[in-house]
């Protein structure tokens, strides 16, 4: 199996090429390619050629590999994630780094018996200069104890919006959470309406970071079970 990871659009390795080499590039765009990239990108003699790039000991380990007369998307089978990235295609196996459903993220996953506090002082961080929060999770009611563990933990006492679902946090909890910090304030969320009736649990900060907790806040402090993450940037407002 190839250990490549992508193939470029020829316009995007010309512009990954002149950026590696100093030359002067479009900053937009190669800002847009560098959220998705990821190393190594597959290549081939005919890419380097229609492009005029002269790399002599790379045209000769790709066509001792056999990569020499490919289309991007033949070259794509060959590679990890199958996608070319490209400017204007959405089509698959083509990703538009400029609109398209594939985004960049990171994540942390734990299994049993590992400890999270990675995990924990990081979102520790992310709150602790936050304005507002939308907090997604079927659950807070039916977990109280893990639901409350999670804002006496991890969430400042400091001024705070908090939103959440209708019926997700009852009237009683909500009590008992301002009795930690009465700066805390509660209201059901309006303007999240995507966030209705998932799967997943999400955390929501100033409406520019989402957390994706896949087994929900409860598993964050539970080391019996396994525990993912995914920690993404919102482009758009979702709330606020």
């Amino acid at each position: 199996m190839s250990n490549y990871a992508m193939v470029l659009s020829d316009s995007l390795y010309r512009e990954l090429h002149d950026f590696k080499h100093g030359n002067t590039v479009d900053t937009g765009k190669i800002e847009n390619l560098l959220n998705l990239l990821q190393m190594p990108v597959l290549t081939s003699v005919e890419q380097l050629k229609r492009l005029n790039i002269d790399n002599s000991p790379l045209r000769a380990g790709l066509a001792s590999s056999g990569w020499i007369s490919q289309t991007v998307e033949e070259l794509a089978v060959h590679t990890l994630y199958k996608i070319v990235l490209n400017e204007t295609d959405e089509r698959y196996p083509f990703v538009n780094i400029f609109k398209d459903r594939v985004k960049s993220s990171f994540s942390m996953t734990f299994f049993p018996g590992e400890n999270r506090q990675k995990a924990i002082k990081y979102i520790q961080a992310q709150l602790k200069q936050a304005g507002h929060i939308f907090v997604y999770d079927k659950y807070l009611d039916d977990n109280w104890s893990n639901t409350k563990k999670f804002f006496n933990d991890l969430v400042p006492r400091k001024k705070l919006n908090v939103y959440y679902t209708d019926e997700q946090l009852s009237r009683t909890h909500i009590s008992e959470l301002k009795g930690m910090c009465n700066e805390w304030y509660f209201a059901a969320d309006r303007l999240n309406s995507a966030y209705r009736n998932l799967h997943d649990r999400y955390l929501l900060i100033d409406s520019r970071l989402e957390i994706i907790l896949t087994s929900g806040f409860d598993n964050l402090f539970d080391l019996r079970t396994e525990c993912t993450m995914v920690f993404r940037q919102l482009k758009k407002s979702t709330g606020d």
